[in-house]
């Protein structure tokens, strides 16, 4: 995943429990009494708009042709270094130390990976091209911003996974991202020292980042000079 969100990750059938961001996502029409085990995830069109994530609070309904974002990601990038409490990340899914090991030593040493997008304040386009088992691996994929989303995508490994929420936090600097999988994770992709990072982190069954992480650290490679443009209707 662009937003570093999945590595080595599959998907299982409880993942939907543990995703817990914000409050309990509510759909249009529920009852405070209805049981909670009735509340099952429909159509994405379902979801209402309030909700908070865990650690950052968004900015609340945004005027998105009022408010920009502070940062723009429009560009080229390419992978420079990978950093973070790795193994740390990979034991919090449960992977084997002889695997945790050999696992964190490679990636440690970075791969060959660029990330393409293309952005503006309603929705982001990623192009992902190399990854840590094959040079070749290529996708793309929209998200849009501030909205509730499914989007399916894979990760390194070829598993797939969703992500559900992309947003922007309160000072409109970071982008905030949530997956849906076997270790649900939280992503953060910001600027720093004129580089790009994403950052991903497995969230605790109260949707809060848990100690490991992963840190994935990009170089410009090629301008956008639009930066970050007004979304225009058809």
């Amino acid at each position: 995943l662009g937003m570093g969100a999945a590595v080595f990750c599959k998907p299982s059938d409880d993942t939907l429990e543990r995703v817990r961001c914000c409050r309990p996502l509510k759909y249009k029409g529920d009852s405070g009494d209805q049981p909670e085990q009735s509340r099952q995830v429909r159509d994405s069109a379902d979801f209402s708009e309030e909700r908070e994530p865990a650690e950052s609070k968004p900015a609340e309904k945004l005027e998105l042709k009022k408010i920009k974002p502070k940062v723009s990601f429009n560009g080229k990038w390419l992978l420079d270094r990978v950093e973070g409490e790795i193994e740390q990340f990979l034991l919090e899914q449960d992977y084997s130390w002889i695997f945790r090991k050999f696992a964190a030593a490679g990636m440690s040493q970075g791969w060959y990976k660029t990330e393409t997008i293309t952005m503006d304040t309603k929705e982001m386009t990623i192009r992902e091209d190399g990854s840590p088992m094959t040079r070749n691996f290529t996708q793309t994929y929209t998200l849009k911003i501030g909205e509730p989303i499914s989007v399916t995508v894979q990760d390194p490994a070829g598993a797939e996974l969703k992500i559900i929420r992309l947003d922007w936090d309160e000072d409109m600097e970071t982008l905030m991202c949530w997956t849906d999988e076997a270790f649900p994770k939280i992503c953060r992709r910001y600027i720093k020292d004129g580089e790009m990072v994403a950052e991903a982190r497995v969230m605790d069954s109260d949707g809060k980042p848990k100690a490991g992480s992963i840190l994935m650290h990009y170089k410009k490679i090629e301008e956008n000079p639009q930066g970050i443009q007004e979304h225009k209707e058809g």
